[in-house]
Formats: C-alpha cells, structure tokens, sequence
C-alpha cells in the first residue's frame, strides 16, 4: 500500500468541476430547474475545452447554504 503525500491533499482545498449531472443530484433539483438558476444569474458555469458545460463545487455550496440560512 502507498503512502499518501500531504502535499497533494491540498489539492482538495481547490473547487471542483461538476458535471450539471452531479450538480442537479447535490443541489436536488431538475434538469430544466438547474438550467433556470443558470439563466438566472444564480449559478455561473464554466465551458470545458469540449464545450460541456461545468459548475464549481463552491457555487453549488453556496446554494446549498443560502437554502439552509433561508
């Protein structure tokens, strides 16, 4: 068995992209829901070197919370 390096865990303090997939799963809504928060200017994407569009794990957290704190 490997040791894991410290160092590289501190990858996972940076975001992650998430596929609108995972996104609709995390923030439990639909496909035509998720696609309304985007063109609500409630959650910004990122377009990947493919085209496919991705959501960062700390935009979807912020829902999350804001959800909680309402």
């Amino acid at each position: 068995m490997e040791a894991i390096d410290t160092e590289e865990d501190e990858d996972l303090d940076e975001p992650w992209l998430l596929t609108p997939q995972l996104t609709c799963k995390t923030l439990g809504v639909s496909r035509p829901t998720l696609l309304k928060l985007v063109k609500q200017g409630i959650l910004p994407y990122t377009v990947t070197p493919g085209g496919h569009r991705r959501y960062l794990s700390l935009d979807v957290e912020r829902i999350l919370n804001e959800r909680r704190n309402s």
